[in-house]
């Protein structure tokens, strides 16, 4: 009769190392995951805005009165680099030079209040990060299940959701969504409650 026990609760045990295995490698592909739609999002967005500027300019060029800070305004901090950086090698060697009279100094003007704003924003994101970790501003607007395995999942509060898809990750201080994809640290979860709550 012991044996049997003894057998019954080996194999117990080892179901549950399996389980818990399992949830290690789940929450593993899941950080992957996140990580890899991040930068395929950016990449999309710095592709858009290359080809929109690139199509603009000519149509501004052609205007008697050129609006260049417009097309600048639409660029990122990092398109507005990236832009920067190739009207520098490509004017560099060129008799004719059109970017760098007439579109570069818009762009340098644009991407120094970037830079001035960007103090200030992060000024503001320092004091969200002192206040909150994502835990504690999830708390506030959805109620989390118990920690397992460094993560506490709970229905979302960025979409209608019915089952629990939001997970927050202890160890990193982030959190991401499976419903709708929604994902980042205590900042990117600030904006995003803010963005739900002013289309209430």
């Amino acid at each position: 009769m012991s044996d049997k026990l003894y057998l019954i609760w080996i194999n117990r045990l080892k179901l549950v190392c399996l389980v818990i295995d399992k949830t290690e490698e789940y929450e593993r592909q899941a950080e992957k995951n996140f990580k890899k739609t991040m930068r395929e999002r950016q990449a999309l967005i710095h592709d858009n805005e290359i080809s929109k500027f690139f199509y603009r300019i000519p149509i501004q060029t052609a205007k008697k009165r050129s609006d260049y800070w417009s097309v600048a305004s639409d660029l990122s901090e990092y398109t507005l680099q990236v832009v920067i950086q190739w009207i520098k090698t490509h004017d560099l060697n060129r008799r004719v030079k059109f970017w760098t009279p007439y579109v570069l100094p818009t762009l340098e003007k644009k991407l120094k209040t970037y830079r001035k704003s960007t103090s200030q924003t992060s000024m503001a994101y320092a004091k969200i990060k002192d206040q909150f970790t994502v835990e504690q501003l999830a708390e506030i607007h959805t109620k989390l299940g118990r920690v397992s395995g460094g993560k506490r999942t709970g229905v979302c509060p960025l979409h209608k959701d019915t089952d629990p898809s939001f997970t927050v990750y202890l160890k990193t201080n982030s959190f991401f969504c499976f419903g709708c994809h929604e994902g980042g640290d205590v900042i990117d979860l600030f904006y995003a409650l803010r963005e739900m709550n002013k289309n209430v």
